[in-house]
């Protein structure tokens, strides 16, 4: 014989039923059958984006008008000499043009009237 059928077989005790107590009934709420689905409006969606591409884009325009004054402003501070000898130059130059337009009109009025100077009558204008 084998070793399990060489064991005395017990029995276990039956388990002890437990008491049923009652749980209260939850009812499920429901929606009134005459209310209809709400819809999402597409339309508010819509002008949503729009206005935010052109709060954006608004943004991107300040800051790059922010980039461009900061850039115009320190190139003006780095060439301020340059443009100090700059205008000590165009300074000169004008001196320079007032003499030269005085040598000029004092040489055009040293010459001869043209109505002063005599034609005569052999040369062919023709």
């Amino acid at each position: 014989m084998t070793e399990e059928q060489s064991q005395p077989v017990v029995s276990q005790p039956a388990p002890e039923p437990q008491p049923v107590v009652a749980q209260p009934v939850v009812a499920q709420p429901v929606a009134p059958a005459s209310a209809p689905a709400k819809k999402s409006n597409v339309w508010l969606w819509v002008i949503g984006g729009c206005l935010t591409i052109l709060v954006l884009m608004g943004v991107a325009v300040l800051a790059l008008g922010w980039w461009a004054a900061h850039k115009v402003k320190n190139a003006i501070k780095d060439n301020q000499p340059r443009l100090e000898q700059l205008q000590k130059d165009s300074e000169k130059w004008q001196k320079t043009a007032d003499e030269m337009q005085e040598k000029a009109d004092k040489w055009q009025k040293s010459l001869p009237d043209p109505e002063d100077i005599p034609i005569s009558d052999d040369i062919d204008l023709q």
